[in-house]
């Protein structure tokens, strides 16, 4: 559903090309189709003269994590 949703939203509001929007469990990497657990929303979008790409962590609730790499104690 998420993909579905970011998808709609870049075709809405840019001129831009969706290469790929993908959803990931990290640090597994395996394809998710919600978000239950660690996951990456993983971006590419060509524009006319760029390529974007963009990645964002999101812990199991889907808010965004500051950092890549995560301290265990």
């Amino acid at each position: 559903m998420i993909v579905k949703e970011v998808k709609n939203t870049i075709s809405k509001h840019t001129s831009g090309t969706i290469d790929y929007v993908e959803l990931v469990s990290y640090p597994r990497l395996t394809s998710l189709s919600a978000i239950d657990e660690q996951a990456i929303l993983a971006a590419a979008v060509n524009f006319k003269k760029a390529r974007l790409i963009d990645n964002l962590l999101l812990d199991k609730n889907g808010e965004i994590l500051n950092q890549y790499l995560q301290e265990e104690n």
